[in-house]
């Protein structure tokens, strides 16, 4: 049942010098951070949660940096693209978003009745538990989403709970 991995899988918003955008995976984000302008989305939440998430991953990744040297060592020869490849292959199984075992950012014991609409992910839209000025999304029938914005609302209410 395991699919959508967030290390390869097309979910990350960005946008090169030349204007053109498209969607990254953890791994190619990472990789190709020198080529890439920014991180758009229409919420500055997830733009701010997918900065932190990224800058996590790249810590676990390297160690570091543990000082200010390392650090501009970093900005002028880029990232090691070995030890990243070695950290995200090590820890590929915790990265799957639909996952028996592991599901990514989520609790797999959640009985059926209890599972939220995808509303809850985000803050720009209705929760069973609030409601949003001028949003109209029925949260009994919301609807589907893509796990592209699923992942992204995901990834930032859990590095908004850490904060």
């Amino acid at each position: 049942m395991s699919r959508f991995n967030l290390i390869d899988e097309k979910w990350i918003p960005v946008k090169f010098p030349d204007g053109t955008r498209d969607e990254l995976g953890i791994r190619d984000t990472l990789l190709r951070a020198g080529e890439i302008q920014s991180i758009e989305d229409a919420s500055p939440l997830v733009v701010a949660a997918l900065h932190r998430f990224l800058l996590a991953v790249l810590y676990r990744a390297l160690g570091g940096p543990t000082d200010i040297e390392q650090a501009k060592e970093l900005f002028r020869n880029g990232f090691p693209a070995n030890k990243i490849t070695s950290y995200l292959d090590k820890w590929r199984d915790r990265f799957w978003l639909f996952d028996e075992k592991y599901p990514f950012g989520q609790n797999p014991n959640v009985p059926k009745k209890a599972i939220e609409p995808w509303t809850k992910l985000t803050a720009e839209y209705n929760a069973t538990s609030n409601k949003v000025l001028f949003d109209h999304v029925d949260t009994g029938n919301p609807g589907t989403r893509t796990p592209s914005e699923c992942s992204r609302w995901l990834c930032s209410g859990i590095v908004n709970l850490a904060i």
